[in-house]
């Protein structure tokens, strides 16, 4: 069985879009699918959208909605998914589906028992990125990735590429230890990965599109993704990662 995580925040002008091509993808894949959408507290259509999608394809994939009263955060609502996920294999992607299918297929099948941790990557030789990305978002990612390599760990030098695989076992191992709802959760995560001596296999990705109403704040989230490397840190000191 396969679960896969979206977070969405907002997102009426794609979300339908996302969970149907997904399904279409890979229902025929897996003897089992479920599609889950963490609604984070989104102002617009978009629950009502997934409810009806799921009314529609009910008796072919498991479409389920989960609702965050308030916005909590991306690192929160995938959280939320990835513990309340059934699959065998579970992974998370960006409600927009900035990532071809073949990526996501070929994601999927590195995973197993002996990589059970596969992550894409945007910057490896293999990956390919058609999208425009602003000379801001990506100066500050690179700069964001040299303090990570500085400051926590090393030989992963994209973490925040939006599409994570995992199989169920050590989702459960993990991500009740996660404490931040942000951005940064995905540094946090990897941490704790590494901390763990767990097997981290990047994979490289076709990136297609990269939207222009980012949900990234950049004049307030950069300062919060640095400062939580501290966070992250402190946590680790605090023994809060078992």
């Amino acid at each position: 069985m396969l679960s896969i995580i979206i977070p969405a925040y907002n997102e009426e002008t794609c979300i339908a879009t996302t969970v149907e091509s997904l399904c279409h993808s890979f229902r025929a894949l897996f003897q089992e699918l479920e599609i889950i959408v963490v609604d984070d507290g989104s102002k617009d259509k978009t629950a009502q959208i997934v409810r009806m999608i799921a009314n529609k394809d009910k008796n072919e994939v498991s479409i389920k909605l989960i609702q965050n009263v308030t916005n909590k955060g991306k690192g929160f609502s995938i959280k939320r998914g990835v513990l309340e996920a059934s699959g065998d294999i579970i992974i998370f992607t960006d409600a927009d589906l900035p990532y071809d299918v073949e990526s996501i297929k070929y994601l999927i099948n590195r995973i197993s028992d002996a990589k059970p941790i596969v992550i894409g990557s945007r910057v490896l030789s293999e990956s390919k990125v058609s999208a425009k990305i602003s000379w801001f978002r990506y100066l500050s990612g690179r700069i964001y990735s040299i303090l990570i390599q500085i400051f926590m760990f090393q030989n992963i030098p994209d973490t925040q590429c939006g599409l994570k695989g995992f199989t169920s076992k050590i989702t459960k191992e993990v991500f009740p230890f996660l404490t931040i709802n942000g951005f940064a959760f995905d540094v946090e995560l990897l941490y704790i990965l590494r901390k763990k001596s767990c097997n981290i296999l990047q994979v490289p990705v076709t990136m297609i599109s990269d939207r222009t109403d980012s949900r990234l704040n950049m004049a307030l989230d950069p300062i919060i993704m640095f400062l939580a490397l501290f966070r992250i840190r402190i946590n680790d000191f605090l023994g809060k990662y078992g």
